[in-house]
Parts: C-alpha cells; sequence; structure tokens
C-alpha cells in the first residue's frame, strides 16, 4: 500500500501529493495498530481505495483495524458491514458535525451514538467558505 495525501492550498484547490513507499521496517512498527482517521470510498469526494479493499490492505500488512472518518454523513452502518465482511478487521464508525448532518446537532449525535460511531468529530469541512452559495445564510 503506498499513501496518498491531499492538501488544500488555501486557496480552495486541493493538490494530491506523492505517494511515498513505506519501508518494511515501517510496516513491521505499525502491525497491530488502527488508524484513527481514513478517508475511503464510497464518498461524495473521489477516493483511492474503498473500505474494503483497504480493510485486506491492512490485514496484508497486520493492522486490525481504522475508523471511517466522514465528512458528511455517519459511517458506523458502514463500519459494521466492513468487520463483518472482512473477518479480522475492526472498523468503527464516526461523524463529523459538519453542515451535512446540521452542525453541533445534538439529535444527530445521539443518533450517531445509537448506530455505534465511536468518535464525534468538531465541525471542519464546511466553513462558510466553503460552502456553495445556495447553502449559505444569506443574511
Amino acid at each position: 500500500m503506498t499513501p496518498t495525501s491531499s492538501a488544500d492550498s488555501g486557496n480552495g484547490s486541493v493538490h494530491a501529493a506523492t505517494a511515498m513507499p513505506i519501508s518494511d521496517a515501517a510496516w513491521k512498527a505499525l502491525q497491530g495498530g488502527y488508524d484513527l482517521q481514513v478517508h475511503v470510498a464510497p464518498d461524495v469526494i473521489e477516493r483511492r481505495i474503498d473500505d474494503l479493499d483497504l480493510s485486506k490492505e491492512f490485514l496484508a500488512h497486520g493492522l486490525r483495524g481504522f475508523v471511517l472518518k466522514p465528512h458528511y454523513f455517519p459511517t458506523a452502518e458502514r463500519a459494521k458491514v466492513v468487520s463483518r465482511a472482512v473477518p479480522g478487521i475492526s472498523a468503527y464508525g464516526a461523524i463529523a458535525l459538519n453542515h451535512s448532518v446540521g452542525g453541533l446537532n445534538p439529535v444527530a449525535m445521539e443518533l450517531a451514538d445509537r448506530s455505534g460511531c465511536k468518535i464525534v468529530w468538531m465541525p471542519r469541512w464546511t466553513p462558510r467558505t466553503k460552502l456553495p452559495d445556495a447553502w449559505t445564510d444569506q443574511t
């Protein structure tokens, strides 16, 4: 697995970073570990890999699991399916309290908890500057 990342250059454009190979020593150090923030397909943003294929890559390198970090939707249900579909992987769901779930919304948090989300991320992805004009308060 060769991870890639992207960075916002500040003007709203996102540039993909060059993939870096990971050494065998690094993989050995990560064995048995969990990644607490993975962004995978399916998503409204194009992703390099989906959650099932990531699970298989994690298993191949001796990692035990991950948290599906969303920007738009809670992920507990997906995490349960992944854990069941790929024996040996523990996937966990999360919710980000961004605009798509009503921001700091106690009802969204309650439902995320009931569905099994393990992490609540504070709002980050939908500041006013990143929302389409139609979504912002025009007052």
